[in-house]
């Protein structure tokens, strides 16, 4: 079954940090061994059947024996499906079957829907047996942040923009300068690019409009093509003040060329040349 961007993103922020599926369980009041190691396990479910049964993520809390203690089987829900209620009980069966530890079974949602169904449970059949996900739904996840919290956690900081920022700017821009503060500018580009999968269109226009006016040291490829746009206009308005002509092929070259870097090499030379071929020398 496909999934969307905004259930992907998720799922890749559990997958690069684990912890988080620890800070919930502590959230919920889940207890979990001490002194454990936390790391991915395995999302395959299968057992030579004809359907799928893959987990969004499993998370194992390993000793230091190389003992798995505990895990939790990890799902993205952003809707209402009844299939889950049929699903969900044999993931958690399978991996339970396959570590022998015990095994907690989380779901999280942006939906509060979701949140009371799961609450409810799902009847197995057997005597009081019922099946209850554990859920982190929006009322769990911070709806503001400090910009010191939100450099301190900043998986959870994406979480909360992907959750509360179509309803929230604030936090949109907060947490859009905690990712300035991060060393690595491709890894700030890359919980970026995820918080704007979750986004809706009015929303995702605002961050990028956001980055283009505080010049943050990361970017986007949409705001490097407004940086571009503007840098070319430039190029041209000093070409037209000096009355340097500018043919129909020139302009499409400045206009069209995405290298931020030639095209400031080209708004130095637009302040002396004679000749618009002048500003293309190498």
């Amino acid at each position: 079954m496909p999934v969307s961007a905004a259930h992907e993103a998720r799922t890749i922020l559990i997958r690069e940090h684990p912890d988080l599926v620890s800070h919930f369980c502590t959230a919920l009041g889940l207890k979990t061994p001490h002194n454990c190691t936390l790391a991915l396990g395995p999302e395959d479910a299968n057992d030579f059947k004809p359907f799928e049964l893959t987990r969004d993520r499993t998370i194992t809390f390993t000793n230091h024996t190389g003992t798995v203690e505990f895990a939790v089987c990890f799902e993205v829900q952003l809707r209402k499906d009844p299939s889950r209620e049929w699903a969900w009980p044999l993931y958690q069966a399978r991996l339970r079957h396959d570590l022998r530890c015990p095994v907690a079974f989380l779901v999280l949602t942006p939906d509060p829907n979701v949140v009371h169904w799961c609450a409810e449970g799902f009847d197995l059949g057997h005597p009081d047996l019922i099946f209850r996900p554990l859920t982190i739904g929006p009322a769990n996840i911070p709806t503001t942040l400090t910009l010191e919290t939100a450099q301190k956690n900043l998986p959870l900081a994406a979480l909360s923009a992907m959750t509360h920022g179509n309803k929230n700017r604030n936090l949109l821009k907060t947490v859009c300068t905690a990712l300035d503060s991060l060393p690595d500018p491709d890894e700030a580009v890359r919980y970026h690019n995820l918080i704007l999968g979750t986004l809706n269109s009015r929303s995702r226009t605002y961050v990028e409009t956001l980055m283009q006016r505080e010049n943050f040291s990361y970017s986007s490829p949409w705001t490097d093509s407004l940086r571009a746009e503007g840098k070319a206009e430039v190029i041209l308005t000093v070409l037209r003040a000096r009355r340097v002509l500018v043919t129909n092929p020139m302009r499409e070259r400045i206009t069209g060329c995405a290298d931020l870097d030639q095209l400031d090499r080209w708004a130095e030379r637009a302040v002396t040349v004679t000749s618009a071929d002048q500003l293309f020398d190498d």
